[in-house]
């Protein structure tokens, strides 16, 4: 299993201080949105979430970076910048929830999405992603199997069908026009189990939760999908992305309403995964975190729950 983790991409965060964005969040959790898993959302609800997905592929870039065209690419551009901030490493967990309400921020404002963001619980489908309700001719699109030593073929029909992308593959110095590809490789999707899920969140403590994380449920659902989702820099150039990654944040924040007490608090590890400079940093609550003036930076502080203020929705269960 080997993912494309792209470390010669390290880059720091641009440093758009807390209070320069308009604050575009409640301060105060008191009507929390419930993020569905994708089964139980309504047929009408599901549509409307992939059409703002295509309004934000239509919506012109804001940021100027790389090679981006459009809102949604402004979002896989920054991905990619930051592959190496924000992966393998402590911080991991935090910066794609902060990523995942900057991506529902946008479909909000951007594509007057009312609805609140799915999530896709790999562990149903697990051994046979190809039968997965996500992947259908109304939807993400049909998906084949995958076929050892060919490229995976671009998706041909559903919603994304089609799809021209131009960050990535690999990273910014390697971006070129490209197809959204992907291909079922139920090899790897066979270890997304609920059985994996529970033993990384059997962890107590922290940094060893979100390293079973890491190289467990969501390494193997990113391989699992082959093409532009295996690409790890470049991988939200795939909207299943989204979902998957909500599967993450679910998981984690199933292992937080586990020990309330001292998991909305509680944070530990290093920042980076090799040992810089003067030695290791560890992430603290005031660690800070950025998307390139998209959103305004938050603290981790900030993130840590998902009513905590700044966030504000739960999981369905």
């Amino acid at each position: 299993m080997q993912l494309l983790l792209l470390a010669a991409y390290i880059s720091l965060p641009i440093a758009v201080p807390i209070s320069s964005l308009p604050d575009l969040h409640e301060r105060t959790c008191t009507n929390p949105v419930i993020r569905p898993e994708w089964r139980r959302m309504r047929d009408a609800d599901k549509q409307a979430y992939i059409q703002a997905e295509k309004c934000l592929m239509q919506r012109p870039s804001k940021t100027g970076l790389n090679d981006a065209r459009t809102r949604f690419e402004d979002l896989q551009a920054v991905h990619q910048i930051d592959t190496a901030v924000y992966h393998d490493n402590a911080v991991f967990l935090p910066w794609h929830r902060y990523f995942l309400n900057v991506h529902h921020m946008l479909l909000k404002q951007e594509c007057n999405y009312t609805g609140p963001i799915p999530w896709w619980d790999e562990t149903i489908d697990r051994g046979h992603f190809e039968r997965a309700p996500v992947f259908t001719n109304q939807y993400f699109g049909q998906s084949p199997l995958a076929n050892e030593g060919t490229t995976p073929p671009c998706v041909k029909n559903g919603a994304f069908a089609n799809t021209v992308l131009h960050i990535g593959p690999g990273g910014p110095d390697q971006n070129r026009d490209h197809c959204l590809s992907r291909a079922i490789n139920n090899q790897n999707s066979n270890f997304v189990t609920q059985y994996y899920v529970n033993a990384c969140n059997g962890y107590t403590d922290y940094n060893k939760m979100w390293f079973c994380v890491y190289e467990g449920p969501h390494a193997y659902g990113h391989v699992a999908l082959e093409g532009t989702m295996s690409d790890v820099a470049a991988s939200p150039g795939d909207p299943i992305f989204y979902l998957h990654h909500a599967f993450v944040d679910r998981n984690w924040w199933a292992w937080q309403k586990a020990n309330p007490k001292t998991r909305l608090g509680g944070i530990d590890g290093h920042t980076t995964s090799n040992m810089p400079v003067g030695g290791w940093r560890d992430v603290t609550l005031d660690t800070e975190m950025a998307t390139y003036g998209i959103a305004q930076n938050v603290t981790v502080a900030m993130i840590m729950d998902t009513k905590g203020g700044y966030l504000c929705y739960t999981y369905d269960y």
